[in-house]
């Protein structure tokens, strides 16, 4: 048996030096966990930002498809300045493929979306000479992306500017944390360091919210007139089709409707542009209250609409609905205490009794409704040979 004197005991600098050691390897492993965790939240935040990026380019540049199509340069600007609502862009700006600026928004003074008159033309980046999307750096360091308009050929290239990324301050907000509280006590730094992940979780929530309601926006905006609220023409010809497709599998009949005002012109000629926009909104409510709740009603452009007709089939169907439609065009109303009157003249076609194909009977309806003008206006017409 060993003497008291004989055991071996540990010294207090072995103590310490152990201790050391198990809080060195300790802290190196929170602060390896931390970097790693740093670093994955970094790309995961970067590729999260770039795909948001991608998206909002790709659903802009399908928003400006049509104004590039038609050279409609007041529709360009009103569908950049819609987009600059989303708090990540500074600016916008729509050039041609020779890169002449046809439209330009930039964020102003009082943080307000401004259209910027400016016809410059601008020195293309080398990545445009393939019609493919890309992003760059602008010389602020603030990301630009570009984003092809096609419609079988190039139409133009959307430019957008991106705000700072905040992802980087704050990962280096969060990695000073870390930093500083893996000093301290582990048990804490734990604890912060589970803090630490859910704020990062947060962020990328955030920004996928933020994200999916952009898209929405931004879809609202591509299938709906800005001055009506109805549909527009591209979603007239989606739904067309679809209720062709039903009408062909059910052995079902449908209608199209053309309606184009009569006396709009003098009143927007006399009473200006901004009493005209408000004519135009009167009349797609007066068409929706004189409708069916089941038709669906697009404005086609100008002062022309289009109403389609579910399951009909011929004119004893339709009729009701157009004596409503130009009953209610008929009346007078007040607008401004300027009080007016609209007339309509009306074309229709029926599947598949004049048509079986969507531009056939748009087509056909087309020409009814000249048709109806040329006899005086304010009535309808149905399509017949004559009519072509």
């Amino acid at each position: 048996m060993l003497r008291r004197s004989d055991r071996p005991t540990l010294s207090s600098n072995y103590v310490v030096a152990t201790a050391a050691w198990l809080t060195a390897a300790t802290l190196l492993m929170i602060l390896t966990g931390a970097f790693w965790v740093y670093y994955e939240s970094k790309i995961i935040l970067s590729e999260q930002q770039q795909q948001a990026r991608s998206q909002l380019a790709e659903g802009i540049g399908i928003a400006m498809t049509e104004g590039l199509a038609v050279k409609d340069f007041g529709l360009l600007e009103s569908r950049l300045v819609q987009a600059l609502s989303n708090p990540s862009l500074e600016s916008a700006l729509i050039v041609d493929p020779d890169g002449r600026a046809l439209a330009q928004v930039e964020i102003n003074d009082e943080g307000l979306p401004s259209p910027i008159f400016d016809t410059r033309s601008i020195d293309l980046p080398e990545a445009t000479k393939s019609p493919i999307a890309f992003e760059e750096l602008g010389a602020d360091g603030r990301v630009i992306a570009w984003q092809p308009v096609t419609a079988g050929t190039l139409l133009g290239w959307l430019s957008l500017r991106f705000a700072y990324d905040e992802t980087e301050l704050i990962l280096a907000e969060l990695g000073r944390k870390a930093f500083f509280l893996t000093l301290t006590i582990t048990l804490i730094l734990l604890g912060l360091f589970a803090l630490i992940l859910r704020r990062a979780y947060r962020v990328i929530v955030q920004n996928e919210v933020q994200l999916r309601r952009a898209n929405q926006s931004l879809k609202d905006a591509a299938e709906h007139d800005p001055l009506t609220r109805l549909p527009n023409r591209a979603a007239l010809t989606n739904m067309l089709q679809t209720w062709l497709d039903e009408a062909n599998r059910h052995k079902l009949g449908m209608a199209v409707v053309f309606l184009d005002l009569d006396g709009f012109k003098p009143l927007n000629d006399t009473h200006g542009h901004r009493f005209g926009d408000k004519v135009l909104i009167w009349v797609a409510q007066a068409l929706k209250q004189s409708a069916r709740q089941e038709d669906f009603i697009a404005r086609y452009g100008g002062d022309e609409f289009i109403i389609l007709l579910h399951e009909v089939s011929n004119m004893d169907e339709i009729s009701p609905l157009l004596r409503r439609v130009l009953k209610r065009l008929t009346q007078t109303f007040e607008i401004d205490s300027i009080q007016a009157r609209l007339g309509s003249s009306i074309g229709v076609a029926v599947y598949p009794l004049h048509g079986r194909s969507a531009n056939e009977l748009l087509v056909k309806a087309d020409q009814a409704m000249y048709e109806a003008k040329a006899a005086g206006g304010n009535q309808w017409a149905v399509w017949t040979r004559l009519s072509s």
